[in-house]
């Protein structure tokens, strides 16, 4: 275990069942926004042939 980062081990063991499933719920929100933003970005790309970004 030498490049595992034993404090943050140590300091999720702290919470509390329930708040590991809230801050890994919250994880999982804010990977599906990331989704989300990207899929968006690409569709702006696929409307601007030339690669901008801007949509005027």
């Amino acid at each position: 275990m030498q490049f595992v980062d034993r404090t943050l081990l140590r300091e999720n063991l702290k919470l509390t069942v329930q708040q590991r499933m809230d801050k890994h719920a919250r994880m999982i929100e804010l990977e599906l926004e990331l989704r989300a933003a990207g899929r968006q970005l690409r569709a702006m790309q696929k409307q601007n042939p030339d690669g901008s970004l801007s949509k005027g």
